[in-house]
């Protein structure tokens, strides 16, 4: 191994104690090796640390990256194997607050029928019966059931009931 012979007594270095006064104490180097920083490193084992480092980052990372791309959402529908077929109805009349509507509909596979009503502020009431027929669309007819009155006072406050 060729080299050049460093005497650390003479350099002031840390390693110049008891030790060194025992035996003298002469160290090998290759001179692209030596480090004259605040002590003598072999620049080898600094490339050698940096490459274990990398590639234990390197190889962290392959294992932390998952088999698959994550799923988000709820996936593919599932498809419809059976044609849609369902009936529906709900009503509600409040006296208190005013409100009266409902609405019923039915259908079965591409054919839908239904119907909806509202009691209008005016005392009349709209009621919309409509029906689709697969891609012809949506035909609705729209008619109205009394007269349209306009009080002259305004309806008594009816506080909302309490329920306990």
């Amino acid at each position: 191994m060729s080299g050049t012979r460093l005497d650390l007594s003479r350099l002031g270095h840390p390693l110049n104690g008891a030790a060194s006064r025992r035996r003298s104490l002469f160290l090998v180097y290759k001179k692209e090796d030596v480090c004259f920083s605040s002590s003598v490193i072999p620049r080898r084992s600094n490339r050698m640390a940096f490459k274990v480092l990398v590639l234990t980052a390197l190889m962290a990372a392959a294992l932390a990256r998952p088999d698959r791309a994550p799923a988000y959402g709820y996936g593919a529908p599932t498809p419809a194997y059976a044609p849609a077929k369902y009936d529906f109805n709900y009503a509600v009349n409040d006296p208190p607050s005013g409100n009266d509507f409902g609405h019923q509909e039915s259908r079965d596979g591409d054919l839908t029928q239904g119907s909806y009503y509202v009691l209008l502020p005016d005392g009349r009431l709209q009621r919309v019966t409509y029906n689709v027929n697969g891609d012809s669309g949506y035909l609705a007819e729209v008619t109205y059931e009394g007269e349209a009155q306009y009080p002259t006072q305004q309806r008594a406050y009816t506080p909302a009931p309490v329920y306990g």
